[in-house]
Order: structure tokens, then sequence, then C-alpha cells
């Protein structure tokens, strides 16, 4: 991989022999000359590098010191060697406080010099990358992050955990729903909270990538724990502090051994041999004055054998050069500690990865004395580590060869795609990487464009990762395919991208399709059904009906009605209850057979209406009870007139046995009558011959009136009863019989059936009440109209009225009684119903649903 190198260096041959002789030790190296610093800050906010390499001194403007300061408030982790002549070692150790990564002089032999800085480029470049690799993936931070053998938590500037591993849940014998969004000051010792706030508030103020300190948490068995903490700053691109990274160790045990050791050496000892963490009394010739047991552990070696080493002789070659030297007591940082991370090789051989925590003691004058050094081994967490690259790379393998389609898009265009995501489009992987902006654009479908638009526009604006979403992509034979996708934003080598991970739903959609129409064409079909129909589930809840059940069983919109239970809607069913529903459905689900019962149900006008019930249970295809459906069906009408036809069937039952009875009764004394005749031949004879001739006549006539009075009703017309009555009175009322009445109103009904009904009831009156007035009164209701007909003559006895509309035949001369009956048939007929008032005057009131009348009096 090609390394981008800019080289500063006032020295202009200087500048060209060092660029040639870099490019010559190393041909993936691709070195930039510039003269001067001004000019490399102007490239550099164009271009980006590598590495930067850096004479000390510059002839005009700023000076290889004073570019490097620039630089890491600009960009804190680029490497950046300063190459110079300058050898004095005040230069180099400013050039490293100030963040260099490395300080190479000139006046190394010529032969080596450039394989030495060749060297520092690329192990430097490495390590940076290795650091950009860290931060782009977010997997292996996590991984290391959860799986740390120490304490890591995520911190925000105001001291408010975002997130932490479980180990640093289990320091503080906590859950981790425990600890998140809580303040870290809550966990902490009040005497230490004002001071660790003021440095955490401090470093973010400042240019400070790395704070350190030791202090104490409470733990949940109510006692204290003292943790190592080193916070890392994570700063975004503008160089703006976000939040901390911390590392927690558990140093309780090294810190009561410390505090021991101040009380006196007995204690110290003891602490020291039974460190949790290996350490050691280090001279300053790097050898072991004294080790505790859990570093002859650690390494491998006794206590003797260690005594007798010197650090060299166990450290990892390349680790060898990173111990720092001490000078006037203090190390190259200016301070008496120092932390470190190196490599030791362990007795048997393998590599021991430790980090080191490393304080200078002084005597009474300031002397210093040796080191006391304290070793965590971190080797599984290195481990961890490695075995998160190892994923890393399976994680690729398994991308490459997933049937999902994965792809990444970078400036508008594709960078990677894999072969499932070249299949769905129908093009070549390496074709879709060679495409532009507008090409990408063009595999999705017109009508998506907008879609994927606004979802791009809120990953930039709102979140890093967005729901789902489908869309459908046009492949070059025009093909449709439907995906549904998550994109999420990315570091992809360095650079911001969009990382879309989709599958291919066309079969799935294909199928919703069909599902889609044949649930159209149920409900177009349920919701065209007369009869009332539901599907509810094995909770009693409803979950589908047809409009018909709705608002006329429930009396409710079918919104209204889906999702409530049965006990949630009232439903007045005659002679039952909502336990009794309950114990029906109960049945059915239980038995598995089905049901089929009548129910009379309440209308809105406070009836009743008979329905046939008929229901079974619905399975699914693994023959799962998924419910009950239910189909009503109307019976109403069907139930009266049986029971109009069983009434009628009683009624000339009774009809036959009473005309019988007059008939024969009538016949016998015509034939007494005969005989009379022959053995006296007088008039008085033959005119009682006579009547009982015309009684069986009068009979016979009345019942066929009866008759027809049963028969179902011919044409409705619109009839005026103001018309009709006067016709009637004006036949069947003597000049003495006054006659009254109120505006009558239109009615629609069967004209000939209700002249029958009018001149019945004023003929009936006027034989047996001999009245001096009759009268018709119209009395209206709000669903109802009352048409009462009175006249004034002589009452109807008490043991007569209750059976006048029922009884069929008297035994009065003539065949009086049918008319009445027939009146009653012919009501009945059309709908309407006629009763005998217990008033003061004999008055039959007619009851007319409103929906007959066609103009209201």
């Amino acid at each position: 991989m090609t390394i981008k190198v800019l080289l500063i260096d006032d020295d202009r041959e200087g500048l060209t022999v060092t660029a040639k002789s870099l490019e010559a030790e190393d041909s993936s190296f691709d070195v930039t000359p510039i003269e001067s610093a001004e000019s490399a800050r102007t490239l550099l906010s164009e271009t980006q590098f590598d590495v930067i390499v850096c004479d000390y001194e510059l002839k005009s403007g700023m000076n290889g010191l004073d570019f490097l300061n620039w630089i890491r408030e600009t960009n804190p982790s680029i490497p950046f060697i300063i190459f110079t002549g300058k050898s004095r070692e005040e230069v180099a150790i400013r050039a490293l406080n100030l963040g260099a990564n490395a300080y190479i002089t000139k006046d190394i032999d010529v032969k080596y010099l450039y394989s030495e800085l060749a060297y520092s480029i690329r192990s430097n470049v490495a390590h940076y990358r290795a650091k950009l690799a860290l931060v782009e993936s977010d997997a292996r931070f996590r991984a290391a992050f959860e799986d740390a053998a120490i304490g890591m938590a995520i911190i925000s500037l105001e001291q408010k955990i975002i997130h932490v591993n479980s180990k640093f849940c289990e320091m503080l014998g906590l859950k981790i729903t425990e600890v998140l969004g809580t303040r870290l000051e809550s966990f902490m010792h009040p005497d230490e909270i004002e001071q660790v706030s003021m440095n955490a508030q401090s470093s973010s103020d400042k240019d400070i990538t790395i704070l350190s300190g030791e202090y104490r948490l409470f733990h949940s068995e109510k006692r204290w724990i003292w943790v190592r903490t080193t916070s890392s700053i994570v700063r975004n691109r503008c160089g703006e502090p976000i939040h901390f990274v911390s590392q927690f160790i558990d140093i309780t045990e090294t810190k009561l051994a410390i505090e021991a050791l101040q009380d006196s050496e007995k204690r110290f000892r003891g602490a020291f041999e039974d460190a949790a963490i290996g350490m050691a009394l280090i001279n300053f010739n790097l050898s072991h004055i004294h080790c505790n047991r859990a570093l002859t552990e650690m390494l491998g070696y006794s206590s003797e054998e260690l005594n007798k080493l010197k650090f060299e002789a166990i450290t990892h070659p390349d680790d060898i050069y990173n111990t720092p030297t001490v000078i006037d007591g203090k190390f190259p940082n200016g301070t008496t500690t120092i932390r470190l991370e190196k490599r030791y090789i362990h007795k048997d051989g393998h590599i021991v990865h430790t980090s080191i925590s490393s304080s200078i003691l002084h005597d009474d004058d300031g002397n210093p004395l040796y080191f006391v050094t304290q070793f965590q081994d971190i080797t599984e967490q290195r481990m961890a580590l490695e075995a998160l690259a190892s994923s890393e790379r399976k994680y690729k393998t398994l991308v490459e060869q997933s049937l999902q389609n994965y792809a990444i898009i970078q400036d508008g265009k594709y960078v990677y795609v894999n072969d499932a995501f070249a299949n769905t489009i129908g093009m070549a992987p390496d074709e879709l990487m060679k495409l532009d902006s507008d090409g990408v654009w063009k595999l999705v479908h017109p009508d998506d464009v907008l879609i994927l638009k606004k979802r791009d526009e809120l990953l930039e604006n709102e979140a890093k990762e967005l729901s789902k979403t489908e869309f459908r992509y046009v492949r070059p034979d025009g093909e449709i395919r439907w995906v549904e996708g998550l994109v999420r934003e990315i570091q992809y080598d360095g650079k911001p991208a969009r990382q879309i991970v989709e599958i291919d739903i066309t079969s799935r959609k294909q199928y919703e399709d069909a599902l889609r129409e044949n649930l159209e064409f149920l409900d177009t079909l349920l919701n065209t059904l007369p009869n009332p129909v539901f599907f509810k589930d094995v909770d009693g809840c409803y979950r589908r009906c047809n409009p018909a059940f709705a608002l006329e069983i429930m009396g409710l919109p079918v919104e209204e009605v889906i999702g409530k239970s049965t006990k949630d809607l009232m439903i007045r069913i005659k002679d039952m209850n909502m336990d009794d529903v309950i114990q029906l459905d109960k049945e059915i689900l239980d038995d598995h057979t089905n049901q089929s019962f009548e129910v009379q149900i309440e209308d809105s006008e406070g009836g009743y209406r008979t329905y046939l019930v008929n229901r079974s249970v619905f399975k699914s295809k693994e023959d799962k009870v998924l419910g009950i459906v239910g189909v009503l069906q109307d019976i109403t009408d069907l139930r009266e007139l049986q029971a109009k036809l069983t009434r009628q069937k009683a009624e000339l039952s009774e009809f036959a046995q009473v005309m019988s009875h007059d008939i024969q009764g009538s016949l016998h004394n015509a034939l007494l009558f005969a005989e009379l005749l022959e053995e006296e031949c007088s008039k008085e004879n033959l005119n009682g011959l006579k009547d009982m001739l015309m009684v069986a006549q009068a009979i016979l006539r009345r019942s066929l009136q009866l008759a027809e009075a049963g028969l179902v009703i011919g044409d409705l017309e619109p009839v005026a009863l103001n018309e009709l009555v006067d016709e009637i009175a004006a036949m069947e009322l003597q000049n003495e019989i006054a006659f009254v009445r109120d505006d009558l109103p239109t009615i629609r009904c069967d004209r000939a059936k209700t002249t029958q009904i009018f001149s019945n009831l004023i003929r009936n009156a006027v034989e047996h009440g001999k009245p001096s007035t009759i009268e018709i009164r119209v009395v209206i209701k709000r669903t109802y109209v009352y048409l009462r007909i009175i006249n004034d003559g002589e009452l109807i006895p008490d043991n007569i009225r209750k059976n006048i509309l029922k009884k069929a035949f008297s035994s009065r001369k003539g065949g009086g009684g049918l008319g009445l009956m027939i009146v009653k048939k012919l009501v009945e007929a059309h709908d309407w119903s006629i009763e005998l008032e217990n008033t003061k005057k004999t008055t039959f009131r007619i009851r007319i649903p409103k929906t007959s009348i066609v103009v209201k009096p």
C-alpha cells in the first residue's frame, strides 16, 4: 500500500536527495517535497498524507517545532518525524514532548541514515494506520471493550456514564441497568469528587489526550474500592472533545499495600508480596531488587532468578528501546511516574503482554533511589484484540459469501459489493464499481428515488443508522427486484462511507400482492353479504365482521366493534346473558363442533328479532384453533309467518267446528219446519223454513269473508281515509246517527280490505250498540298513529270484552260475531294491530306504524 510522505526542508538539494533516497529505499513511498512550513500548511488543507518528515531549522516562517505544534492542534494523530542535523538533547526532548513520533539526526552514517528514516516512517505509519483501523472498526472496539479483563466505561463530558462493560459492573457489584445513565460521581468518595471533576473539566478544555488518576468507588456491599483509571479523551474531527473512554483497574489491594508501606515496613512487605498484580523494586541499572509472588508467577521465574536478571534479558527485543531514561530524577515527560505497555518473554518462551506503571522513589534529599513498578498482565486483552482481528477476517468471508446484499457507497459510488448484491442488480461486481453517482441512482426505480434521497438526508442530519426501507431496483434487462435495506454511516479506508445491507424480498412482495388481492376480494364479499357475519379469536375478541353484523346486531360502526371483546359490547339477547354467550364460545372451542341455534336480539326500536345462528371453529393449516366464525340469518318474518299460519290453522279448525255446528243446527231446524209443513201447511212454518235457509246462507257468506280476510293483502296504494270513511258513513249510518271525525291521514294500504275494516266496525256499532254518535279520532305518537273508532251506544258486557276480538262465531241468529274477527284478521294482515280500550264509551283503537303514513293530518 502506498505511503504518502510530506517532506519539508528549506535545503533544496537536500530535499531532492532525501526524496529520491526514500523512494529508492521503499517503492511504496510517494514523497512530496516542500520547502517551507507555510506551503505545507496550504497543501495539507487540500491533500491527505500518511506521515510528515520535517527539518528542525527552516529559514523563513515557522521552524520544525512550531510547525509540529500547529500540526498537533489540527491533527493530533498523524506521524511526525523530526529529521534534522541538530542533535541537541533539549531540542529532541521538546520535539517528543510536543508529540513528535521520532527524532532522527543526520549525523548517522549516511549508509544507514535513510534506512533508519525509512524504517521509522514505515513503523510509525503502520502504527498510525493501526490506530485508524481500530477507530474505524466499531465492532472490534466493542468486542475489546465488552470482553476486556478490566473495567471499561464510556463517560460523557458531564461525567454521565453512557456505556460500561460487565467487568466494571462486577467491580461495583451492580447490574448494568443500575449503572447506565448515572453520574460517575454518584459512586465516588465525597472527598474526591471535586478534584476528579476539576481534572476532567481541565483536560477536556485543554489539548490533553490521556487523563489518569486513582480514587475510590462505592461497592454494593457497602465498602470502598480503590481504582486506577486511565481516561482517553475522544474528539471529533474538529478536535472538539466528545466523551471519555476510561479503563478501571481495581487497585484496592495495591492501595492497601502502599498505605501499609507508609505505616510499617512489615505491613508493606506483606501487601507487596500478596498483591494481585506483579510488583518489583528495580534499581537504575534495571536489575531487580525485589519481586513479589504475582510477578514471579506472571513471568515464570522465581524471585531469586529475577533478582539475578536484568530486564533486558526477559524483555521482547522490539520493546527494549521503549524503556524511558531517567534524567535528573525524572522521566522525559517531567514526571516521576510513567505508564506504558511492554512485552516480556515468559520462562517457557511465550509472550506476556503487560501494562506497566513505574514510579521513581527519592530519599529525603530528593535523590532518586529506585523504581517501584507495577505489572498488569494484559495478555488476555491482547489475545482478545487478535481474536477480534481474526473475527473480522471471518466476518469479511461471511459477507462475501452471504445471501444478503452487502455494499459500501463512498462519494456516491460503489466501492464494495458482494456477489449477492451483484446478482440482485444483474451486473458483475466490477461493473457496479465502475458506475458514477448518476449510474448508481439509475439502478433505483424512478418512483423510489425520492424515498432513498429523503433517507440519505435523514442519515446526514439525524442518525447514524435508520430503520429498514423497502424500495425497487430496475435490472438492465428491465426486471424489477424489491429489496428491504438498512443503511448506516461507517468509516472506510479513513473516509466516511455508507454501509448497505439488503435482502431480496421480490418473492415476498409477489406473495403479499396475491394475499392482498385475496383479502380485498374477501373484504368485498364480506361487506356485500346481507347476512351478519363475524370472526372472533379464542379470547372472544372480534377481529373481523361485516357492516350487517356491526350495525344490525351491535348497533355500532364496524371500526367500533373490531378489537372489542364480548364483555365490552352490549348486546341484549332474550333469555341469555354474557356468561351464556361465553359458555357457548368455550363449548365450541373445546369440542370443535358446529353450533346452530336460534336467539332473539333486541332491535333499535325496543322489539326483538329472531336469528338463526350457525357457528364453526376456524383452524390454521397446522390444525390450531384460531377462533370462531359465525353467520346469522334473520328469520323473524319466517317465524312470524309460521306463527300466523299456526294461528290461522287453529282458527280455521275452530271455524270449521262452529260453522259445522251452526249449519247442522240450521239444517236440522229447516228439516223440522219441512216436516211440520207436510203435516200442516201453514204460512208460519213456511216462513220459519225460509228464515233457517237465510241463516245458513248468511253463515256461508260470512265464512267466505272470514276466509278471504286470512289471505295475504293485495297491492298497497295511497288511500285518503277522509274520503273512505265519509263514503262508508253515508252508506251504513241512518239519519238519526251523527258522524264526527278528525282530519285523518292518507295511508298506504289495500283499499278494498281497509274499506271492509271500517265498514264492519261501523256496522257492528250500529247493529249492537244502537249509538246516537259515531266518532273517528286520530292520535299521533313518535313512531305510530292511532285511529280511535268511538260510539256512545250500549257498552259491551265485561264477560264479552276480553274475548270479543278472539271469538269466531256466536250462536246469535244470522251468524253474528264474525265481523269483528274479520276486522282483526284484516288489520293484522296489514301489519297493524287493534284492541278494545277500557273506556266509558266503546272504543276500538287501531295502531298504524308511521312507515305506512303517506300524508300526515
